[in-house]
């Protein structure tokens, strides 16, 4: 998988304070933390975001990033 940044994904939720250039969030394991996983759950699904904080200019390695401009 090539790397890709957390600001160009259409899953991504910039930070509200300031100018959205902050850790951010992802609507994906937002709506993941929703369904009530296990501790165990929760970090292998971080894992596979790329373990990183989600800055949205930080490159990272994200099973599920969707470009802004991929179809849905």
């Amino acid at each position: 998988m090539a790397f890709v940044s957390c600001g160009d994904c259409s899953h991504f939720l910039p930070d509200q304070v300031g100018h959205g250039s902050g850790i951010g969030n992802c609507f994906r394991f937002e709506e993941y933390k929703l369904k009530n996983p296990s501790e165990r759950e929760l970090l292998s699904a971080r894992a596979s975001m790329g373990k990183a904080l989600l800055y949205p200019r930080i490159e990272r390695d994200c099973s599920k990033f969707k470009g802004k401009d991929d179809d849905e």
